[in-house]
């Protein structure tokens, strides 16, 4: 079974990719794992590493304040010229 051949292979201390859900029961997060497996291209931790850093720099971003309907900022609104 290949579950199972996976399953042998995830041992202590073995990079793992975990595929799942984190929900909160009683004030406390639990991750419920649909898949685990081992990771057998090392380019996947890299990529986590990268993706969190970009996460981190999404969510320190300040929000985008919405302009006011009809403002146009600095530039003067077009203008339309009829002939």
């Amino acid at each position: 079974d290949v579950a199972e051949e996976r399953r042998a292979e995830c041992r202590q201390g073995a990079y793992v990719r975990v595929i799942g859900q984190v929900r909160t029961y009683q004030d406390t997060l639990h991750i419920l794992a649909h898949d685990v497996r081992p990771v057998t291209d090392f380019n996947e931790i890299t990529h986590h590493f990268l993706e969190c850093i970009y996460r981190h720099c999404q969510n320190k971003k300040p929000a985008a304040v919405p302009l006011a309907p009809g403002a146009w900022g600095a530039a003067p609104p077009p203008t339309v010229q009829s002939f």
